[in-house]
């Protein structure tokens, strides 16, 4: 069952079950509870039932582990609120009709405890550039998604890579720990290669070419094109210095040179690599799902008791999102 909370006069919660849809005019208890997932849609800030909301769900100590925020404006303030008060591990942000771009910098300002997420998912139209990137990645959660064609040029990522590997990073440091708990970060980029003059060219350059100097000479740039050649893919290593120990880092990247999309993603292990451009020899994994609902089934029993954490992270890897 699936309840939507509605931030109207009628104040009515809805639910859909596989024979069909259904209103109730009193919820199921949801409040008090240690819920899977949370989603919030269309909230609006100035709202009197969306303040009553915030209170109720503060005051009997509601929690979640996953929280999804949509929004047709982009409101971190408003999200952030929901946030200190859900207390969830992993975060997804949807902000499908915002008219005005933003920036990792702003993200960042904005939730300042990124880095005690579990997982993060941010959709909508916000861009970062080489020198946010390497401001903000000792911040990231261990697994990352910014879901945005124009999220990053690949000279941002270019930057990014060479500044990696060209640091020693101390042990124990902030930017340390991020790299090395990484799971998966993925990053939407655009298509199109940017020169170092600043022209943007029709075609690209795979990244494993733009940085084939730094790549090590004795590991191996895997081939994965799809068989039909619309989806190149490429897996090549990172070697970087924390500590006094070597560090890899796997990257691998997506080109769909049909619909003119780009994707990269750095994990630690390449178990953790996933394919995210379909093709038709390849089957797509799924984006978290959008939903227009406010909580998603009856709360898993493992979740009811308030004395229990929450489970490991990585028992969820393969939940329905």
């Amino acid at each position: 069952m699936q309840i939507s909370f509605q931030s109207s006069m009628e104040k009515l919660f809805y639910g859909d079950q596989m024979a069909g849809v259904f209103v109730l005019r009193q919820p199921p208890r949801i409040f008090g509870l240690k819920h899977n997932r949370v989603v919030l849609t269309d909230l609006d800030s100035e709202s009197k039932h969306t303040a009553i909301l915030l209170g109720a769900l503060e005051s009997t100590s509601t929690t979640t582990k996953k929280l999804c925020f949509n929004m047709n404006e982009l409101d971190f303030q408003l999200s952030l609120d929901f946030v200190k008060v859900l207390k969830p591990s992993c975060l997804q942000l949807t902000f499908y009709r915002n008219v005005k771009w933003t920036t990792l910098n702003e993200l960042a300002e904005a939730f300042p405890a990124l880095f005690e997420l579990n997982e993060l998912y941010v959709s909508g139209p916000m861009h970062a550039d080489g020198d946010s990137l390497l401001s903000h990645f000792p911040k990231f959660p261990p697994s990352l998604c910014f879901n945005n064609t124009s999220f990053l040029h690949d000279g941002h990522v270019v930057k990014f890579f060479r500044t990696l590997v060209s640091t020693k990073f101390e042990e124990g440091s902030p930017a340390a720990i991020a790299l090395k708990r990484i799971v998966n970060w993925t990053f939407e980029m655009n298509y199109e290669t940017e020169t170092e003059e600043g022209e943007t060219m029709n075609d690209y350059k795979l990244l494993s070419e733009l940085v084939a100097d730094i790549i090590p000479p004795d590991s191996e740039i895997i081939n994965l094109d799809s068989a039909i050649g619309t989806v190149e893919r490429r897996i090549f290593e990172l070697r970087l210095a924390v500590g006094d120990e070597q560090h890899v880092i796997y990257v691998k990247e997506e080109v769909d040179s049909l619909n003119r999309c780009r994707t990269i993603q750095l994990a630690n292990q390449t178990a953790k690599l996933d394919e995210v451009l379909d093709s038709p020899d390849s089957s797509i994994i799924p984006d978290m799902v959008e939903q227009v609902s406010i909580f998603d089934s009856d709360p898993d029993p493992d979740f009811s008791d308030e004395n229990d954490d929450y489970p490991d992270y990585d028992d969820f890897e393969d939940d329905d999102y």
